[in-house]
């Protein structure tokens, strides 16, 4: 993406969702929501607040990737490799 303006809005929409997601899940669980992240319990049951926040992110972030030419599902992969590094 070439277009400064329109990667900085995709970065904020990322932002604002993931922080919006994350704010869902400490809600529930309390603590880290980043353990929550690629688990059942940080999806949400259908129609729930963290179901609708977790699709936003999702969608936002893979509108993210597109914008960084970065193949959203590796990115997950060593997103979920690190995570794992720091628990």
């Amino acid at each position: 993406m070439n277009d400064p303006c329109q990667l900085a809005r995709i970065e904020d929409r990322f932002a604002i969702a993931n922080e919006t997601w994350a704010a869902e899940v400490r809600a529930l669980y309390g603590g880290n929501p980043y353990f929550h992240r690629d688990k059942p319990t940080g999806r949400g049951t259908p129609g729930s607040a963290l179901r609708a926040a977790y699709e936003a992110r999702e969608r936002a972030f893979m509108d993210w990737c597109a914008a960084r030419g970065v193949d959203a599902v590796s990115r997950a992969q060593e997103d979920e490799k690190l995570s794992l590094q720091l628990a």
